[in-house]
């Protein structure tokens, strides 16, 4: 049975992570609220909340870690620090995997 790799999925899985430039992360998303309130859906200034994946961003940390370590080690810092705080230690672990990388 062949297998398919790992990046024929990374346009998918780019949909469910913020959009991030190389040098750094294009939008802060430090005041997102991970639980709002319902809103009415008749209000006109309804705002849809983006989705943010945790499976997505660990997907794409694992696509850029062989050919764009800077931007795999940008992923696993949002991972560490807004998406998945409980596993910290483990997406910490995976950017000293990735070695030395200038941010």
């Amino acid at each position: 049975m062949a297998s398919r790799p790992l990046t024929s999925i990374e346009s998918f899985a780019l949909e469910f992570a913020p959009k991030l430039d190389e040098e750094q992360l294009l939008k802060q998303t430090a005041e997102l609220e991970l639980n709002p309130t319902p809103i009415n859906s008749d209000d006109a200034n309804v705002s849809e909340v983006p989705t943010i994946s945790v499976h997505a961003l660990d997907v794409l940390a694992e696509i850029y870690a062989e050919t764009k370590p800077v931007v795999a080690k940008l992923y696993l810092i949002e991972l560490a620090d807004k998406y998945d705080t409980m596993r910290k230690g483990y997406w910490q672990f995976r950017m000293r995997k990735l070695g030395a990388t200038d941010q």
